[in-house]
């Protein structure tokens, strides 16, 4: 199996080994050959001005090819004001540009949605990371919603059921910062989703050109 097979839709670390998007640091002052992101976290919020406007030049390259992650976080002590203001003015760059977004979304999936749904409602909404089995039904509701998954698959039993009930159409499989290998994470959703492993590589590679236009 040729490891460039593997897409990663979502990863901190630049892979050599994998297809991955890579998560552009804001500090990053040359861009990447490969695939990446540009998003501004709600943790970052309240950045510079010059600092985002540096930043977001890098969305013109042709390797760019997804606004994230952003979204809103109600863990974090930044006021929900200020999030919503930073994610949106990334929603209407993401529809400027025509890209899908990547979603961090903590507590607050019915906010981000209508905000999407007002902002950015063509794009693509990629729920990142996702783990919260309890909404899986109010997520699959919404038509542009893409759910990708993590390392938690492999012990969150929960989520493992949850998998049972999203359709592969829908799916995507990332590493995000964790240090678990990507090739587990897509031999346990072949196992959870009785798939073959071959089976699922060329599902989520469909997927990956689809949403990102690759």
């Amino acid at each position: 199996m040729d490891d460039q097979s593997l897409f990663n839709a979502h990863s901190h670390s630049v892979s050599t080994q994998y297809r991955t998007i890579y998560q552009l640091p804001l500090t990053q002052n040359q861009l990447v050959t490969e695939l990446f992101s540009v998003g501004i976290h709600p943790e970052d919020a309240t950045i510079d001005s010059t600092i985002k406007t540096d930043y977001f030049k890098n969305i013109v390259s042709k390797n760019c090819v997804a606004i994230g992650e952003i979204g809103l976080d109600n863990r974090i002590t930044i006021p929900m004001e200020t999030q919503e203001t930073n994610y949106i003015e990334q929603l209407e760059l993401a529809t400027k540009h025509d890209l899908p977004i990547l979603l961090h979304c903590v507590n607050a999936w019915d906010r981000c949605r209508f905000l999407h749904s007002i902002h950015a409602p063509k794009q693509v909404l990629i729920y990142h990371g996702f783990s919260k089995a309890s909404i899986l039904n109010q997520v699959l509701a919404y038509e542009q919603a893409i759910i990708s998954i993590g390392g938690s698959i492999l012990s969150n039993a929960a989520l493992q059921e949850a998998l049972t009930h999203i359709p592969l159409k829908r799916l995507l499989l990332e590493t995000d910062d964790a240090t678990v290998d990507l090739i587990a994470i897509y031999t346990k959703v072949a196992e959870l989703k009785s798939l073959s492993l071959p089976t699922l590589i060329e599902a989520i590679q469909t997927n990956a050109n689809r949403i990102f236009k690759l």
